[in-house]
């Protein structure tokens, strides 16, 4: 789910810079409008960049925790703490 989310910032990010308006990010993205606003007022928080090595970092974690090197917590809490 948080993975999710950080896609979802992503990809509203790259479609509002690319100069898309809401309701076209909103169906390519297949979200609400009123969503598409929220994720919008979230990317202050986050740069292209950032979202981009939080996607990279999630997947290490899951991988890791898929095969055995870490418990699932624990990478929740880990991606958590290390970007909010």
């Amino acid at each position: 789910m948080i993975m999710r989310q950080f896609n979802i910032m992503l990809m509203v990010s790259e479609l509002k810079d690319k100069g898309t308006d809401y309701k076209d990010i909103a169906s390519k993205a297949g979200l609400q409008p009123f969503i598409v606003t929220k994720v919008i007022k979230q990317l202050g928080n986050f740069d292209k960049k950032t979202l981009k090595e939080a996607m990279d970092y999630g997947l290490q974690l899951e991988e890791d925790f898929k095969n055995g090197r870490i418990a699932e917590s624990v990478a929740v809490e880990m991606l958590l703490i290390k970007y909010s």
